[in-house]
């Protein structure tokens, strides 16, 4: 628990991509189960055969063992992960209709972690067996938000049928958690200037499906190549805080091959990034290129 672990742990993931407090988690979290149980069960039975005295303090001593690895290792696991700061954040999906259920699919298979609440018993059930965070509850309730894990969400995204519950829920995940990235399914058009007065990002059937229909039209090749992020290619935006990309220019940063620089902005200020442009710390950088590198390159700007 002490030593051995986290030294395997250590010397194992040297080289990877796992920052200094992912790896310090891993070594902490260890707890033993049924292998060693069974192993020591085995080994006790065949030394009391063979006469040994107190075989039986094997499995006595490995059944302490565990129990202290549980109790200790395992249940100190949230503690561990919150002092360490990798709780992954959460993002909030008011309402269990299609659109709600599509986008938490979506999200799970980018690697985000969607929670979701306001949904019937049947959906509840239907989403937990696929592995989902779901609350029963209405979304307005900032019980109900915290419960789903509004304390720690980077985002709201409501999605109910019902337009005046979904600005409600985004208003009360601001006023009670501060969370400032609210986007809401808006299902009449007349109400989307409302939201947006709001500080809320309305997205309606309509102007969805007339801005796909336009990039169909206009934007034929970037559309194709679209439809394919989040499996073959990925669009992801960082914040960039390594010490070995802050005060260098762009052309100076080794990016993962398949993986480019597309847009930067700084403040409130959106800049074509130019080969001398220097990054600053704080910088907001969108990379483009195939997933796996776009990946890769996140975790040496971040």
């Amino acid at each position: 628990m002490v030593v051995i672990r986290p030294l395997a742990v250590f010397l194992s993931t040297t080289g990877t991509q796992f920052t200094w407090n992912e790896r310090t988690f891993i070594a902490a979290v260890g707890p033993r189960g049924i292998i060693p149980a069974s192993t020591a069960t085995l080994f006790s039975l065949q030394l009391a055969n063979a006469g040994v005295p107190n075989a039986k303090s094997v499995v006595h001593v490995v059944f302490l063992v565990i129990l202290v690895t549980v109790v200790v290792e395992a249940g100190g696991a949230p503690l561990a992960a919150k002092t360490l700061d990798i709780i992954p954040m959460t993002v909030l999906i008011i309402g269990g209709s299609r659109i709600g259920r599509a986008l938490a699919d979506r999200l799970d298979k980018r690697g985000e972690t969607p929670s979701s609440s306001n949904a019937t018993v049947r959906v509840i059930n239907e989403l937990r067996s696929e592995g989902y965070s779901v609350v029963r509850g209405n979304g307005t309730d900032a019980a109900v938000l915290e419960e789903a894990g509004g304390d720690r969400a980077k985002m709201v995204s409501a999605a109910t049928s019902d337009d005046d519950q979904n600005i409600l829920a985004c208003q009360t995940a601001r006023t009670r958690f501060g969370i400032d990235r609210l986007i809401a399914q808006v299902n009449k058009l007349e109400n989307a200037d409302a939201f947006s007065d709001l500080g809320v990002q309305p997205v309606t059937p309509v102007t969805a499906t007339v801005d796909m229909m336009d990039d169909l039209i206009l934007r034929p090749n970037f559309y194709e190549w679209l439809s394919a992020v989040g499996d073959e290619n990925e669009i992801a935006e960082v914040v960039v805080k390594s010490d070995a990309a802050v005060g260098e220019q762009i052309q100076q940063i080794e990016l993962e091959n398949d993986a480019v620089i597309a847009l930067f902005r700084r403040d409130d200020e959106f800049i074509v990034p130019k080969p001398t442009l220097r990054i600053q710390e704080g910088d907001v950088v969108t990379l483009i290129g195939k997933r796996e590198a776009v990946e890769r390159s996140v975790v040496m700007l971040e």
